[in-house]
Formats: C-alpha cells, sequence, structure tokens
C-alpha cells in the first residue's frame, strides 16, 4: 500500500503525522494508570470508560509543529477506533480516521481536508 497515493506529499506527510499523533496515546493511555495524559511534546488527553473508551484530545503534539485536538472512541471489544480531529501549525484543517486494532496489518481510512485540500486516503495504521 502506497502511503499517500493519489495526494500531495505535503497532506501525505500532514496526514501520517496527525494519524502517528492519535495512534501515540494508546500506549501512553495504558501506561497513565489514570483517565489523563500527555502527548509526546506537549498537549493532553483526558478519557472515560474501560470497555469503550472515550478520548478529549487537547493540543497533542507528537511532531513539533502539529496540535491535534478532538475526539476519538476505541472499543476494547472490538478493537474500532474512530476519531475525529483538528489540527493547526504546520498544516492546518480537519480529519476522520479510522481503523481496527486488533486487524494484523490493519490499514487507517483517513478522510477530510488538509489546508484545503481534500483528503481520501488508506494509510498503514499507527
Amino acid at each position: 500500500m502506497t502511503p499517500a497515493a493519489g495526494v500531495t506529499e505535503h497532506v501525505g506527510r500532514t496526514a501520517r503525522a496527525v494519524a502517528d499523533t492519535v495512534g501515540d496515546v494508546f500506549p501512553r493511555w495504558l501506561s497513565a494508570f489514570g483517565f489523563e495524559g500527555v502527548g509526546l511534546r506537549g498537549g493532553r488527553f483526558v478519557s472515560t470508560g474501560l470497555d469503550q473508551v472515550r478520548f478529549r484530545l487537547t493540543g497533542l503534539r507528537y511532531v513539533t509543529d502539529l496540535a491535534v485536538s478532538g475526539t476519538m472512541t476505541w472499543d476494547r471489544a472490538t478493537g474500532e477506533i474512530d476519531a475525529e480531529v483538528t489540527f493547526t501549525g504546520a498544516a492546518a484543517g480537519r480529519l476522520s480516521l479510522s481503523w481496527n486494532d486488533y486487524q494484523p496489518v490493519a490499514a487507517a481510512v483517513v478522510t477530510g481536508t488538509v489546508d484545503g485540500e481534500p483528503v481520501d486516503l488508506a494509510i498503514p495504521a499507527p
């Protein structure tokens, strides 16, 4: 699978950075021993629930120049993950992401906009 087929390099790299930011929440949540945590390079998240986990992301930074905010749900019974996020910094826009965490070599479906350019692609799940 080509990570950003049919989109510009800027859009593909941005989509990947947003997906990686969202994906980085899971190991941080699992090691947080609570319902709150921080991003690698800033921001924070708050969660509720244990089987159906809901996250509120605020200014999360996996990379220094992109802040991601929004919501995400993780159904721990089925592995389904859905996120609706906005981001600002080196790029701005809104993306919806979904994938199944239990599926080997899963693909994340990413739709929305990056700097006004439409996005509709599949990338390796974070």
